[in-house]
């Protein structure tokens, strides 16, 4: 997992990501450090972008798609942040090398072959738990079967939606039709012996049509796309955020995230945004964590829809009063208790904007470059040290933390930046790699 953090002010965006990756394997989760997930989008441009959630996009790497485009694009200087978004996003959808359409159905099939995998790591622990009680039967098999087949094509089926991105889906019978013999072939080389019914198949290649294609924003097939920066025309800083699951048949699937649209000027002067494992970033910007925000609301809520109620029912004073005066104070006090409830957490959320963190962006439109980068760094490395000194938490978040800062004078400036090599080993590097003055005719903008 990942924690990343953007700090915004009139002057500067501050973009700090850790290093670490979680993988998921049969023996357990495995993390490891030395991660790049933050960049410079072109160089010598003011834009950097950070990666979060999947490091793949059809298992290309991010970093070789954006190095992709930071090459061919090394000339481009665009009018407006939003330009270079749209224009990112039409690389990757028309780049014939790094999504060919050999490259797009392996990764679909590899996609797939993955989920099928695990249904049958299913029945196979099924299958193991019966054999060591002597108990196995044709009966119990198919039973197995069945019952991991429609878990799957129900979960699928409610958590991911086809039509989920803006862009309009092939219907659910189109895909069917199109992959019905792709499909088809893949269960039947994971599944080989195991019975499927021909519903079951039917409800399994559904299932396998939803989890590669649906969008599902609590799920970690998706990748989190941040660009922040300035366009050729911009003085103040802008941020975006779109998130990206596959590439199928020269289509992208993406979707933007309208909330995350930061637009710096005279009226929001500075901001604070994280991405992905944020909680312990918003504990300090906010003045409470997620968790225990979260827990107040639930109680409350359940409070006044249950517990008042039952409070009213249950009190001896109240037994005295006919059907119709009980009704009358149980509605009356459910009323008020509402009423209550609502005005405490609105009474909250304006006590923490005016007291908490409405303090701390007024203090963050008035900092200094450096002390942008610095504060970034600082609240990276507060949620890295709360997974590692969590007892109930794996440490998903760590190792060396990248910082750049970017202004429209100075460009894309890194503060931190760890490298995989040494530098003095390799001397030619900087030379090769160094930013490059771009010329300053603007392309036709897409």
């Amino acid at each position: 997992m990942t924690t990343e953090i953007a700090i915004m002010n009139r002057s500067a965006v501050a973009l700090a990501a850790d290093s670490a990756v979680s993988i998921v394997t049969p023996a357990g989760l495995k993390v490891y450090d030395g991660v790049n997930k933050l960049f410079e989008l072109i160089k010598g441009r003011p834009v950097g972008v950070m990666i979060y959630n999947a490091a793949e996009l059809s298992f290309r790497p991010w970093e070789t798609i954006i190095k992709a485009y930071r090459e061919e694009r090394e000339d481009c200087a665009l009018s407006t942040l939003d330009n270079y978004v749209s224009d990112f996003q039409a690389f990757i959808r028309e780049h014939p090398e790094l999504f060919s359409a050999r490259q797009q159905e392996e990764a679909l099939t590899q996609t797939i072959t993955a989920d099928l995998v695990n249904i049958r790591t299913s029945v196979a622990q099924d299958l193991q738990a019966a054999f060591e009680r002597n108990r196995i039967t044709p009966r119990l098999v198919s039973t197995s079967v069945a019952r991991h087949v429609r878990g799957y094509w129900s979960f699928a089926r409610t958590t991911y939606e086809l039509d989920g991105w803006p862009e309009k889906s092939p219907t659910l019978r189109t895909l069917g039709t199109q992959l019905k013999a792709v499909l088809d072939e893949l269960i039947n080389e994971v599944f080989q012996n195991l019975p499927l019914t021909d519903a079951l198949r039917a409800n399994l290649r559904v299932g396998l049509i939803h989890r590669a294609f649906g969008y599902s924003g609590s799920d970690s097939q998706f990748s989190g796309v941040v660009i922040a920066g300035f366009g050729d025309k911009e003085y103040y800083p802008r941020l975006r955020e779109f998130r990206t699951k596959a590439m199928y048949a020269d289509r992208l699937l993406y979707l933007d995230v309208l909330e995350s649209r930061i637009d710096i000027g005279v009226s929001a002067p500075g901001e604070i945004r994280s991405f992905a494992q944020g909680d312990m970033i918003r504990s300090f910007t906010d003045g409470i964590q997620d968790q225990v925000r979260a827990e107040m609301i639930d109680f409350w809520g359940n409070w006044r829809s249950r517990d008042v109620a039952d409070a009213l029912t249950s009190d001896p004073r109240l037994r005295s009063l006919n059907p119709g005066d009980m009704t009358t104070v149980t509605e009356v006090i459910r009323d008020l208790s509402s009423n209550a409830v609502n005005d405490f957490l609105a009474h909250m959320q304006e006590y923490e904007q005016a007291s908490v963190k409405g303090p701390l962006l007024q203090s963050v439109a008035f900092l200094p470059k450096d002390e942008l980068g610095a504060m970034a760094e600082s609240l990276v490395n507060l949620t890295t040290l709360k997974r590692r000194v969590s007892i109930n938490e794996a440490q998903t978040v760590g190792g060396a933390v990248d910082v750049a800062v970017v202004s429209r004078g100075d460009g894309f400036v890194w503060l931190k930046r760890k490298h995989y090599f040494d530098q003095e080993l390799n001397p030619s590097w900087a030379s090769t790699h160094a930013a490059m003055l771009v010329r300053r005719e603007v392309p036709v903008e897409r």
